[in-house]
């Protein structure tokens, strides 16, 4: 499989992106430089993927991220391509269907894909999402409005939301 591959620092975060031919197909942003997430890559998706840098195709998504950012945009509209099981994806919908600055729990979201008794495997299938912030899994909460389960860690999960909240009534 043959992957485009950029990495971006947006504010003091390291962003890596990933697509196909089809559109965009993983995130992930850390602290990490771009010679480690090479290798994590590389591990990821093994040796027959092959990684070609190409920071133009992701010139519109790394506009975008930084547009949600700064409070300048609420819905991201780029191609996607992602990997998953048929339920994986039905979650991934129901999760891009959340409006901005709103939050849903894990059992609404199994309710909406109408698998009402599958909240658990809703949050496998969030904690798999290869495009966070495109598809929004920190506006997945606890039933008890608890801030739970996120890739990137609850701190992030909690800024987020934070920031959607501001930008919200605006």
């Amino acid at each position: 499989m043959h992957f485009f591959f950029t990495q971006a620092r947006i504010n003091s975060v390291y962003f890596t992106f990933l697509s196909t031919i089809k559109g965009l197909y993983y995130i992930s942003f850390s602290l990490k430089a771009r010679d480690d997430v090479l290798t994590e890559l590389q591990k990821r998706y093994g040796s027959a993927v092959t990684l070609e840098e190409n920071a133009e195709i992701h010139g519109p998504v790394i506009t975008q991220i930084r547009e949600y950012l700064a409070g300048r945009r609420r819905v991201f509209s780029m191609p996607i391509d992602v990997a998953g099981t048929t339920f994986s994806k039905m979650v991934w919908e129901a999760i891009r269907a959340i409006p901005y600055g709103e939050t849903r729990s894990y059992q609404e979201i199994a309710r909406a894909i109408g698998k009402e008794k599958a909240a658990r495997a809703v949050g496998q299938a969030a904690g798999a999402n290869p495009l966070p912030l495109i598809i929004p899994c920190h506006r997945v909460i606890g039933g008890t409005g608890k801030l739970i389960g996120f890739s990137s860690g609850l701190s992030l999960k909690t800024k987020l939301l934070t920031l959607e909240n501001s930008y919200k009534e605006k």
